[in-house]
């Protein structure tokens, strides 16, 4: 048997995707569409399942809502840099952004803003655009 090169291996591996949104139908219709995308998904209603997602599980990139219950989007973007060495692209969704808003989100290493409602085609632009920039594929 050839053993294959270090990271070679992982290039095959299935990517995992991390959707954290305070809307049921949201998050079972990402899920959904990512999981026919060959994704595996994880769905998160509030800051501590996201957070308890992401420290148990191998998470490639996450979808986060900005007005997400309790500690807020921001606070669990916080709280998965500090707990991650893996630092996977964050996808933040937010009903409205100020421009404020969006370079606090981007100061704190969000990969991009994404205002809401925004269509399927757009989620998965965005999603394999950063997969491309984390070196992912």
């Amino acid at each position: 048997m050839v053993a294959l090169a270090p990271g070679f291996a992982d290039v095959f591996r299935r990517r995992s995707l991390l959707i954290a949104d305070h809307e049921q139908a949201l998050r079972s219709g990402l899920g959904s569409l990512f999981r026919q995308e060959g994704f595996e998904t994880y769905l998160a209603g509030d800051d501590s399942e996201a957070v308890r997602i992401v420290r148990h599980e191998q998470i490639d990139v996450v979808i986060l809502e900005l007005e997400l219950p309790h500690g807020g989007g921001l606070e669990v973007l916080r709280v998965i840099r500090r707990v991650t060495v893996s630092r996977p692209p964050i996808v933040l969704t937010a009903a409205e952004v100020s421009g404020r808003t969006r370079l606090e989100a981007l100061a704190e290493d969000a990969f991009t803003v994404v205002p809401k409602p925004f269509d399927e085609a757009l989620m998965k632009r965005v999603v394999a655009s950063a997969i491309r920039g984390a070196h992912l594929y």
